[in-house]
This record gives structure tokens, sequence and C-alpha cells, in this order.
């Protein structure tokens, strides 16, 4: 007996196909930092679930983050050394999401940011990772 098709039920869509779809979607996490002045570092956190870290963004509540410099490490990687946050931030002048940093994650990971600032300002970073393996 063949199977009835319903309205709107599409066949060609396994559930594995769907389940492959979520797993691989992007995720970000936020962290919302204070800087003293001086140097300062916070130990970020993913789910142990992450995969690939896609990219790192950083706002801050007043828009100035040009007085932040910023030193990324993953895993004792250092991905970036010295950066001033305004080239890691979104805005009109820079419209990507967030900053390519493209690295593979185990689930049990150190992710460390060490920034010196000569102010102190409140700001946010934001993580992007995928959980699959893809």
């Amino acid at each position: 007996m063949a199977r009835p098709t319903y309205q709107g039920v599409r066949p060609t869509t396994p559930f594995a196909k769907m389940r492959v779809q979520y797993i691989d979607g992007i995720r970000a996490k936020g962290f919302a930092l204070n800087s003293v002045i001086g140097t300062d570092e916070a130990q970020l956190s993913l789910s142990g679930l992450g995969k690939n870290l896609l990219g790192i963004a950083i706002f801050a509540a007043d828009g100035i983050t040009d007085q932040i410099t910023i030193s990324f490490k993953v895993n004792n990687d250092v991905v970036l050394e010295k950066i001033n946050a305004s080239f890691l931030q979104t805005s009109e002048n820079n419209p990507r999401q967030y900053f390519d940093l493209y690295r593979p994650l185990s689930g049990q990971d150190t992710i460390l940011l060490e920034f010196t600032s000569g102010a102190a300002l409140a700001f946010e970073v934001i993580l992007y990772y995928t959980q699959g393996n893809s």
C-alpha cells in the first residue's frame, strides 16, 4: 500500500538532513566585559559541543573601542596580538557581522582575551561558532 501524501509535507527533506543543517548552524555567545585602565584578561568559554570557531566581534555601548587593544588566544595559539578593537567592531565602515578567525575546537578549549585600555569602558565580545564538523 502506498504511503499517502499530505499537502505541506515534503518527503524529499529527510529528518537527517534537517538535523545536519541545525547542527551546522551558526551560534553566537556574548560576554559582557569591563575594561580597567591598564591590562586585564578574561577567559571565555563556549559550549562543549563547539567544533569550529568562526569569528569574533566587539561592541561598545558608547561606540568607543579605539581605546582598547586586544590580544586573543585559542589553546595557547596567539590568533590576534595587540589589535585595535575598533578593527573588530561592526559599523557602517565595517559591515561584516564578525571578524573571521577559523579555528577548530575540541570542546575543552582555553580561550583567552587580553585587553589593554586607556579608560574604563564597558564592552561586549561575541564569539561565533558551529557545533558541526563542516
